[in-house]
């Protein structure tokens, strides 16, 4: 859908969330890898909901809904799951951590 109609990109949810921050959020690996390969990704880095100033970081570093998280056996694969797509994010998007 986003390669027939880029716009959808900027669109956002009731809690101003753009695709790419949804994508992170419930850990979907699909949806991010689809639009990985589109030029405009480092320019939705930057945006934040409304409701907490969250940017994409942010939401990687919250822990997962318990859905995406029980496929995963073990607190510590769960822990490794977690810190990579923390990981992926950071070198996607080009955000500094201290």
């Amino acid at each position: 859908m986003v390669k027939a109609d880029p716009q959808l990109v900027w669109s956002n949810d009731e809690k101003s969330k753009n695709i790419f921050s949804v994508a992170v959020q419930y850990r979907d690996a699909k949806i991010f890898s689809h639009i990985y390969g589109l030029d405009i990704k480092i320019a939705s880095a930057d945006t934040r909901d409304d409701f907490y100033d969250n940017n994409l970081l942010h939401m990687a570093g919250m822990l997962a809904p318990s859905t995406s998280l029980n496929d995963i056996a073990g607190a510590a694969l769960q822990m490794q799951r977690e810190l990579q797509w923390f990981k992926v994010i950071s070198l996607t998007f080009n955000f500094t951590v201290f």
